[in-house]
C-alpha cells in the first residue's frame, strides 16, 4: 500500500507538470485537471523525519532536590522515536554552607509515534507549504540517570502537532511511569511539555528504495574450545590435570544485497547551533552558519560559529616546573569549582564517512564496488580542524580567579599556564572528531574538540544543524508557484 501510494504521488506529480508546461501555451485547462490540482495542493502530509527541542518542568523529580528547567531532544523517523533530555538539579553544598552546589542529570527514551490522520486538520505540502493539526500519540522505555541510579520506566506521549512549512510546534503531555522506591525520582509523574520540531524535509528530498551494493563471498574463523578433568595415577593415586583443546574451522558463505533510501548527492546551507551540559564545565552555546555536501559514502562541512565557549575547572594533575606536561593527564570531571565560559568565534571544516558501509566494506566482500547512494538516513564519522578566538573568561563562581591565585601564591612551583587556569588561554588552533547522525536535512554531531592553546575548553559538545538544499528547495517553490497560477486561470 506505501509503494502504491508513493507511485500514485509520482504519477500525479507528472501528470501535474504536463499539465503546467501545456498551460504555458493555452492559458486555460480544464475543471478536471484543475480539481486534480486542488487536490494535490490540499494534501495532507505529515512530517516524516524531524529532530525536536522540548522543555517542562521534570515533576518525575521528588520534592527533596530544588530542579531547574528540564530540555530534551527529540528523533522522528516514520514510527520511530528516540529521545534524549537533560537538566539540572540542586542540593546542599560539600564546599560551602548553606550554598547549593549543582549537579546534572539526563535520561534516553526509545520507542515509538503514530499520528492518527483521520483527525487531521488543514493541509500541507513537500513540507514547505500549508498549515496542519496532526493528533500523534508515542510510547517509549526510558532511563533517567540521576545521582548514583538508573531509573528505567515508560513514557507515554499524547500530542497535539501545529505542523508548519519546516517544522511544528508541539504540546504534549507526558504519562511518566518508573516504578518502585528511587531516592531521587518519583514512581509516577503527569506533566505537560511543549516544544518546537525541525523537519528533515523527507517529502523534498523524495527517497527511494535502492539496492546499494552487492555482497559476496566467504568468512571464515576459528573457535577454540578448551576442557580441563581431573584423573588419579593406578600406582600413586594421586591426581593430575588432564587438558583436551579442541581447535574448530567454520566456513560462511554470504551473498546479499544491501538496500537504501536513496536521495541523491546534494549541496546545502543552512543554520548551526552547538551546546552541552557538564558538571565539570561550563555551558557552550554557540550558534553558527554551516555549508554542507552529501554523496555516496562521504561528506564534507565547513562552518563558521559564535558563542559561548564552556570551559573545565581543571585538569587532574597540575602543571609544575619539575612536570610541565604530565603524561596522560586528563580533564578532572570531579571538580567543577572552576567553571565557566569563553566568548569565542571559530571557523572551520571536516570530513567524514558513511560509518556502516565503511564496516559493511570492512567485514565483506563486495565486487560492484560497495555503495552507490546518497542515503536519507546516515551515520558519518570524520575528523576536522580550524582556528578559534577565546576572550573575556567569565567563571560561574565569583571567588574562582581569588582562589586560583591562592593556589598559584601558596606553591611557586605551580606553572602560569593556560592549563592550571582559564585565564591564560589564547586564540589557538583546534582538531576535532565527531560521529553524526543524519535524517535528511537534520544533522545531530557528537563532538570532542582539542583546543591547543586553551585546553581547559577540551571537553564534548553536540551540534544540531540544518542542511537546506536550496536547488530542490527553488524548484519546488517554482513549481508550487505554478500550480497556483494554473489554478487562478
Amino acid at each position: 500500500m506505501k509503494f502504491l501510494t508513493k507511485r500514485l504521488g509520482t504519477w500525479l506529480l507528472m501528470f501535474m507538470t504536463v499539465v503546467l508546461a501545456h498551460s504555458q501555451q493555452d492559458s486555460s485547462i480544464s475543471v478536471a485537471d484543475k480539481q486534480e490540482l486542488q487536490n494535490l495542493f490540499r494534501s495532507k502530509q505529515v512530517m516524516m523525519a524531524s529532530l525536536g527541542y522540548f522543555k517542562a518542568k521534570p515533576s518525575f523529580l521528588n520534592n527533596t532536590v530544588q530542579a531547574g528547567d528540564y530540555q530534551s531532544f527529540w528523533y522522528h523517523d516514520s514510527y520511530l522515536l528516540f529521545g534524549f533530555g537533560q537538566g539540572k538539579y540542586q542540593r546542599s553544598s560539600e564546599y560551602v554552607l548553606n550554598q547549593p552546589d549543582t549537579f546534572a542529570f539526563n535520561d534516553f527514551s526509545l520507542g515509538f509515534n503514530f499520528n492518527i490522520p483521520k483527525w487531521n486538520v488543514g493541509r500541507r505540502l513537500w513540507d514547505i507549504s500549508g498549515v496542519m493539526l496532526a493528533p500523534q500519540i508515542g510510547i517509549c522505555y526510558n532511563v533517567l540517570n540521576i545521582g548514583d541510579e538508573n531509573v528505567k520506566g515508560l513514557k507515554v506521549l499524547p500530542s497535539l502537532s501545529l505542523q508548519l512549512p519546516y517544522g511544528s510546534v508541539d504540546l504534549r503531555v507526558n504519562m511518566d511511569v518508573k516504578g518502585g522506591d528511587h531516592a531521587l525520582a518519583k514512581g509516577f509523574s503527569v506533566y505537560p511539555e511543549v516544544g518546537i520540531r525541525i523537519d528533515g524535509l523527507y517529502n523534498i528530498f523524495d527517497p527511494e528504495w535502492v539496492t546499494n551494493g552487492h555482497y559476496e563471498g566467504t568468512r571464515s574463523w576459528k573457535t577454540v574450545d578448551v576442557q580441563t578433568t581431573y584423573e588419579r595415577d593406578e600406582l600413586s593415586r594421586e591426581l593430575y590435570e588432564v587438558t583436551i583443546r579442541t581447535e574448530t574451522q567454520h566456513v560462511e558463505h554470504y551473498n546479499f544485497d544491501a538496500y537504501a533510501r536513496n536521495i541523491g548527492p546534494f549541496v546545502a546551507i543552512g543554520p548551526r547551533f552547538t551546546f552541552n551540559n557538564l558538571d565539570y564545565a561550563g555551558n557552550t552555546r554557540m550558534f553558527g552558519l554551516g555549508i554542507s555536501g552529501r554523496m555516496p559514502m562521504y561528506g564534507l562541512d565547513f562552518f563558521a560559529d559564535y558563542g559561548k565557549l564552556g570551559y573545565a575547572s581543571s585538569y587532574e594533575l597540575p602543571e609544575v616546573i619539575g612536570s610541565p606536561k604530565p603524561d596522560g593527564n586528563k580533564i578532572n570531571k570531579k571538580d567543577y569549582l572552576f567553571a565557566g565560559t569563553y566568548d569565542a568565534m571559530r571557523i572551520g571544516g571536516r570530513v567524514g564517512f558513511d560509518v556502516i558501509e565503511g564496516l559493511m566494506r570492512f567485514f565483506y566482500r563486495s565486487p560492484d564496488g560497495g555503495a552507490s547512494a546518497t542515503k536519507f538516513t546516515r551515520l558519518i564519522g570524520g575528523l576536522g580542524g580550524g582556528y578559534a578566538t577565546v576572550e573575556s573568561p567569565d567563571y560561574y563562581r565569583s571567588y574562582a580567579p581569588y582562589y586560583l591565585d591562592s593556589l598559584s601564591n601558596a606553591d611557586y612551583t605551580r606553572l602560569t599556564s593556560a592549563t592550571n587556569d582559564a585565564r591564560f588561554g589564547e586564540n589557538t588552533t583546534f582538531f576535532t572528531y565527531f560521529i553524526s547522525f543524519e535524517v535528511g536535512a537534520v544533522s545531530v554531531s557528537w563532538e570532542n574538540y582539542r583546543y591547543k592553546y586553551a585546553p581547559l575548553a577540551n571537553v564534548r559538545t553536540m551540534t544540531v544543524s540544518y542542511m537546506l538544499p536550496y536547488n530542490r528547495l527553488i524548484k519546488r517553490y517554482r513549481n508550487l508557484r505554478l500550480m497556483k497560477k494554473a489554478m487562478e486561470d
